[in-house]
């Protein structure tokens, strides 16, 4: 009973924590992710954009932020569901069992911020070969064209939607979280 009670206040304890680092990267990523948004596509520095009131900037940025949330929380998910596990693993196995866990999931979440970033420059890159005749930046970043953000937006939204599952089947085949097998 008392170390049931235990392996549950130290599962919240990890769980809290998992809270609380997911927040500071997700602040982490979000300004990293305008920097590059800023000084690539916009080729403006820092976040200018925001201060001249450029809605189609800002909502192409918002999308990309989006869409690395919606990718990265797939790969978030197979890590907490692994963090559960540790209640069935006998106690000798725990601490190494979730050292792993911890490691193996923090490269999986870097991981999978590099790939969605690829994935999101190959996707923006792919459309604006595919539209020859329009100048997507440039009618985003300098002409604060709301109908070409809303257009582009939309794509690169379902663009995320649609190579969600094999994008995290990629990252736990790529780097494996380590698995338990129930005693039969």
């Amino acid at each position: 009973m008392y170390e049931k009670s235990l392996l549950m206040t130290f599962e919240l304890i990890l769980l809290f924590s998992n809270l609380v680092f997911v927040i500071l990267f997700g602040v982490m990523i979000t300004y990293v992710s305008v920097l590059i948004y800023s000084k690539f596509y916009l080729k403006r520095p820092g976040m200018l954009f925001l201060l001249e009131n450029n809605y189609s900037a800002s909502l192409v940025l918002s999308t990309i932020l989006i869409s690395i949330a919606l990718l990265s929380s797939q790969v978030y998910r197979t890590i907490i569901q692994n963090i559960h596990m540790v209640q069935f693993i006998s106690s000798n196995d725990q601490s190494t069992y979730i050292i792993s866990t911890i490691f193996k999931g923090g490269l999986q979440i870097f991981f999978s911020v590099f790939l969605t970033i690829i994935s999101t420059f190959l996707i923006t890159r792919i459309y604006d070969w595919l539209t020859k005749n329009i100048e997507e930046y440039r009618e985003i970043s300098e002409m604060n064209n709301l109908a070409i953000a809303i257009l582009f937006s939309g794509m690169l939204l379902s663009m995320t939607i649609l190579i969600q599952e094999p994008y995290s089947r990629i990252v736990e085949k790529l780097i494996p979280l380590p698995s338990y097998n129930q005693p039969k």
